[in-house]
């Protein structure tokens, strides 16, 4: 039963309806499981019978005495007792965000979504970013380990990092840490990356059930970058019984003109040796091979069906025309990984978390069946 004192202190002042709501609602959060909300304003007001103005305004009076907090899209959660949620302190906490070289808030990359993302679920759960970045990788790496030497920061989020030695050094620290974009399979760092590997696979299914045998795919120069995509691409042709042809792995020697070399290697075969598709690295390579074969007369996608992978702002293109993608929810990706190191921070592990996000199919005018 609820504390009658903590009825009485809560509704002074209160209407007789009022008073009963909120002794209800006090009774509703003590059976509450660990971490579970609320039910809706609806919800209770169907079961106690009353007008949702009326559970409102019962529940203003407990959020006014901070004992529910409401999360945008999740639900209202109670912020004392052993069923509350962790992440509800009542002073702030403090994270570590270090941006790479460069970054421009107006930018259209995938970092610009993921890093709204952070702010918005740290804005969410009452929790302070601390930004830093650098002219350099040196700067970058000071930047980092200023906040693991600070013991005021609960805990740092680095975006895109593929320094493994870098990595290797912060795990000494033993501060919680998340990385997203990117993975350490050598140290307890918490990791969340989209799937490219299944990204690609997604591609090659959806070329094989449009009825292409032959696929291809347009690779980047760097090799560092993302190889899960090739592999994913390879082990699609194993699923689907499609023929690998070495030839028809276009990879690029200058990272300057990627898309303009892996044109000309594609033309440089014989038309009746030529893949019917190709799976390029990126949306942007996808994008300017797609020009560079207008210039020459194929017809896109008549002579030639292209994929790409979205790395922009927008998960969904909503017009009718561009090019068929592989995309991810940049933004979701975000506000996991500040839930993911949160989880660390409240609850301390030796072994890191490795979490993957799948990808999504964005079927345009650059496929077709044939």
């Amino acid at each position: 039963m609820a504390n009658h004192k903590k009825t009485e202190e809560i509704s002074k002042g209160a209407s007789p309806l009022v008073r009963q709501i909120i002794s209800l609602l006090l009774e509703e959060i003590d059976m509450l499981e660990k971490e579970q909300p609320l039910l809706p304003e609806m919800d209770l007001a169907e079961k106690f019978g009353v007008s949702r103005k009326t559970i409102r305004t019962a529940m203003k009076r407990l959020e006014d005495e901070e004992l529910i907090r409401r999360v945008k899209r999740k639900g209202t959660f109670p912020t004392k007792g052993a069923h509350c949620k962790p992440l509800f302190r009542k002073e702030v906490g403090r994270i570590g965000l270090v941006l790479s070289k460069g970054f421009n808030f107006n930018s259209s990359t995938y970092i610009a979504p993921i890093i709204n993302g952070i702010f918005e679920n740290a804005f969410d759960k009452n929790l302070q970013i601390l930004l830093a970045s650098g002219n350099d990788e040196n700067e970058i790496t000071d930047s980092i380990f200023r906040f693991a030497a600070d013991t005021s920061i609960d805990g740092i989020i680095l975006i895109s990092q593929t320094n493994q030695q870098l990595l290797l050094d912060l795990d000494k620290w033993k501060k919680p840490v998340c990385l997203i974009d990117h993975y350490s399979d050598t140290t307890s760092i918490d990791c969340i990356r989209t799937d490219s590997f299944k990204g690609s696979q997604l591609a090659v299914e959806h070329l094989h059930r449009l009825g292409h045998k032959k696929i291809g795919y347009a690779d980047t120069k760097d090799k560092t970058v993302n190889p899960a995509r090739l592999l994913g691409f390879l082990e699609g042709l194993k699923t689907w019984k499609i023929k690998e042809k070495k030839e028809w792995i276009f990879q690029s020697t200058n990272h300057e003109n990627e898309a303009e070399e892996i044109a000309k290697q594609f033309l440089s075969l014989p038309a009746e040796n030529r893949p019917t598709s190709l799976i390029a690295f990126s949306d942007t390579m996808a994008k300017h091979i797609i020009e560079i074969f207008h210039k020459f007369g194929l017809n896109i996608p008549n002579d030639l069906s292209i994929i790409g992978t979205k790395g922009t702002t927008n998960i969904k293109d909503e017009s009718n025309s561009g090019t068929t993608n592989i995309c991810f929810d940049w933004k979701n990706l975000g506000q996991a990984g500040v839930d993911l190191l949160i989880d660390r921070i409240d609850n301390p592990r030796s072994k890191g978390k490795n979490i993957l996000m799948p990808p999504l199919l964005e079927v345009k005018s650059t496929t077709v069946h044939i």
